[in-house]
This record gives structure tokens, C-alpha cells and sequence, in this order.
């Protein structure tokens, strides 16, 4: 073991998330993944024997999430492919962008029923807008993605029970504002995050993969019941809620999303059109996110230390110790957790990369810098000098040198 991972001998359990980012996004999983490799860990992966436990700990990476393009990623690792063999993967295009065979009836139909929803009556000519001619669904399906997912890689151990790895796979709801995560759970967590088993892995990759507008929302029928998802990265992507619950003591997550950041001596995306303009958009929503991620759970820890602290020997050790497991529940904060954001970083080349470039020289560049990127990470917790982690230990010693809690500037701790 190398001297960078002794500080995650004692983890029970190591989860790894996968973001989404399209084609850049897949290879910079691949990129991460290696280096993770390298530096000692290894993921778990193909088939489970029936009734046979699980595997966890001694850095082995499992459980695996993921959403979008994460969620191609860790489904094709969960069906026993190594991080190498998905380096040799080729997904023929024709897959990806299957046309969603829409005819003009059906779109005329469409239209129809937009304006009719949007007037509350039947539908006239006369009330036809230019909005309601927008009643698109997206020109290509997942539907061919689903197909080579279920006859090529998961033929015969299509069941999330199959699997050797924990897998969930989190999607969003069209119709309604929540967030699903696919598995074997059968869990309502909150109104707008649930858990639901007995769906296909194929099915659950395709949906999470179906980003609108270019992809039609992927239907799939549970129960009787058909509905219909799209991204899974639409809703609160950073959150590490699936694999804290799955018990996850450490959770590298994965993502290539990143705004662009000008300088005096960079042009303004202004200059180049509204599609850049729109994708900044999307990442600065992005960050935002993820920058909130760290936010609240620096704020926990903070008030959590702060509790600890004015209730030392106060209280009787068994009750402080309910009050501080009371906060920690209050919060959904778990401090002995760690948290490792694995992103960019601020890497222009790579930032201006087209998300859906195929070619084999691109990838490597891609995968490369994931690879760059995460060892120079990793080496950064060791020092203890990154933005990008939240670290497992006794939170009030550290919010007491950094002075978060008043009257306790400086001290050591207990």
C-alpha cells in the first residue's frame, strides 16, 4: 500500500459517484478511475453468486453510483468490464443518437394537446401559438443504448441483485419534482428523493442517460405503471445522500463539469456565441451546486463542533453523546465520513473540448488529465490543502484553530 492510502486502511466502506458530461465526461471517469488504481484501490464487479454477501473495505470501491454518463460508467464496471477494458469500449454512435422516429402526425397531435393544456379547452386553430410548435421530445432515444447495455454486457445478470457491486443509478422524475434512485431499496427518504428496486440496470442507465432537449425522456414501467425519466443530474447532482445511506464511510466523486474562468488575458465566452454562453450557464449551475455541497457540509461540522464544545462537561457524557447523535441525525451529517470532489480544476484545454467528441486521440488527452488531476488531489489531502474535501476526524478540533467557534480561537481541543 502506498503512503497516500494508509489514511484509508481503516474505511469500511469506499463509494465511488460518477457524474455525467457526455463522452468527456465517461473518459474522465476512466481517468480517475486509473489513477485511483494506481494508487491501491480497486473496484468490484461482475457477477454475484446468489446469496453469497458483498464485499467492502481493504480499499475496495463499492458501492457504485451513478447519473448520466456516470451512469454508463458504473453500470459497465458493475457488469464486470476493468477500468482498462472500458478504455477499449467502442458504443457505435449509431446507438447513442437513435432517432426518435417521431412522425409529423404524432407531432401534430402534440402540438394539439400543448395548446389545449395551455387554454384548458378543447383544441382551435385559433389558439395555436408559436410556443405550442415546440412540442418536441428530443430528436434521438436511449432506447439502442438500453438494448446494447442488456444484450451485450449485462445479458444475464440484468437485476441489480445480480451484480457483485451495490449499484444505484439515480434519475429524475419528468412528472414529478423528485429525484429516483434504482436499486434494491424501496425507500421514501423525502418528497423529492426516493428509492425504488425492480427495474432493469439496462433501463435505469438509459433513463439516466436521457438528456434533455436532445434525448427523449425514457419511459419505464414498475408495477403496472408506466413513467417517464430523464438526466439524472438534474436535481441536487452533488449529493452524497445514496452512498452515506449505503453506509459509505468515504465517497470520491467524480465530475467533469467546471465553469470557465477569464482572465486579462482570455476572451470573454461572449465572443463566442450563444451556445458557449449556454454552457457556461449550465456549469455555473453546476458549481453552484457543488460549491453549496461543500457549503453545508462544512456548516454542519461547524455547528456540530459548537455543540460539542459548549456541552463538554456540562453534560453527563451519555447525555451529550445522545444530543451530539440527535444533531448529527438533525443535519444528515455524518462526521466520520470523508468526502473527495474529483473535478478539473480549472483546466482550459480541457474545458474547451467538445463533450461529444469520439475521437480516440481526444479521449486519451481526457483521460489523462483525470489521471493527472486525481493523483495531484489525492496528494493535496494528504497535505491537508484542498477546498475539495471534507475530511473524517473530530471536527472540534479543527474548528477550534480556525476559530468557528467563539471564545474557542487557537485552543487545541480536548
Amino acid at each position: 500500500m502506498t503512503s497516500d492510502m494508509k489514511e484509508f486502511a481503516h474505511k469500511k466502506k469506499i463509494a465511488f459517484k460518477a457524474l455525467g458530461g457526455k463522452v468527456k465526461g465517461f473518459c474522465w471517469h476512466i481517468g480517475v478511475a486509473r489513477a485511483l488504481e494506481e494508487r491501491g484501490f480497486h473496484f468490484l464487479g461482475g457477477p454475484r453468486k446468489e446469496g453469497t454477501p458483498r464485499e467492502y473495505g481493504e480499499l475496495r470501491i463499492n458501492p457504485l453510483i451513478g447519473s448520466s454518463a456516470g451512469a454508463l460508467f458504473v453500470t459497465l464496471l458493475a457488469s464486470g468490464l476493468s477500468v482498462r477494458d472500458l478504455q477499449k469500449v467502442e458504443i457505435p454512435r449509431k446507438l447513442i443518437f437513435r432517432s426518435s422516429g417521431t412522425s409529423p402526425v404524432d407531432y401534430m397531435k402534440r402540438v394539439a394537446r400543448r395548446a389545449s393544456w395551455r387554454t384548458g379547452r378543447p383544441f382551435q386553430l385559433g389558439d395555436l401559438e408559436l410556443g405550442d410548435l415546440l412540442a418536441f421530445r428530443g430528436m434521438y432515444t436511449m432506447a439502442g443504448m438500453e438494448k446494447y447495455l442488456r444484450e451485450v454486457h449485462l445479458a444475464g445478470r440484468n437485476r441489480f441483485e445480480d451484480l457483485a457491486a451495490e449499484l444505484y443509478i439515480i434519475t429524475t422524475e419528468l412528472d414529478r419534482p423528485r429525484a429516483v434512485v434504482f436499486g434494491e431499496k424501496d425507500e421514501d427518504r423525502s418528497t423529492d428523493y426516493v428509492y425504488r428496486p425492480g427495474v432493469p440496470v439496462s433501463q435505469a442507465a438509459a433513463a439516466s442517460m436521457s438528456v434533455p432537449p436532445f434525448f427523449a425522456p425514457f419511459p419505464i414501467e414498475r408495477r403496472g405503471e408506466s413513467k417517464f425519466f430523464v438526466d439524472g443530474d438534474l436535481r441536487d447532482p452533488y449529493s452524497t445522500h445514496a452512498a452515506e445511506e449505503a453506509g459509505a464511510d468515504l465517497v470520491f466523486v467524480s465530475c467533469v463539469y467546471e465553469p470557465y474562468r477569464a482572465t486579462h488575458r482570455r476572451a470573454s465566452l461572449f465572443e463566442f456565441g450563444a451556445s458557449s454562453i449556454y454552457g457556461q450557464i449550465i456549469d455555473h449551475a453546476l458549481d453552484s451546486m457543488k460549491m453549496n455541497a461543500i457549503r453545508r457540509r462544512r456548516q454542519a461540522r461547524d455547528l456540530y463542533a459548537a455543540i460539542a464544545f459548549f456541552t463538554e462537561g456540562r453534560l453527563p457524557p451519555e447525555e451529550q453523546q445522545s444530543l451530539l447523535s440527535l444533531v448529527e441525525q438533525y443535519l444528515d451529517y455524518r462526521r466520520q465520513n470523508t468526502i473527495i470532489y474529483l473535478s478539473p480544476g480549472g483546466d482550459e484545454e480541457l474545458y474547451r473540448i467538445n463533450p461529444f467528441d469520439f475521437s480516440p486521440k481526444v479521449q486519451q488527452f481526457i483521460i489523462e488529465r483525470a489521471f493527472r488531476r486525481t493523483l495531484r488531489v489525492l496528494g493535496e489531502y494528504r497535505r491537508g490543502g484542498t477546498d475539495l474535501v471534507h475530511r473524517s476526524s473530530d471536527p472540534r478540533s479543527d474548528a477550534y484553530q480556525r476559530g468557528a467557534i467563539p471564545g474557542a480561537s487557537g485552543a487545541t481541543g480536548p
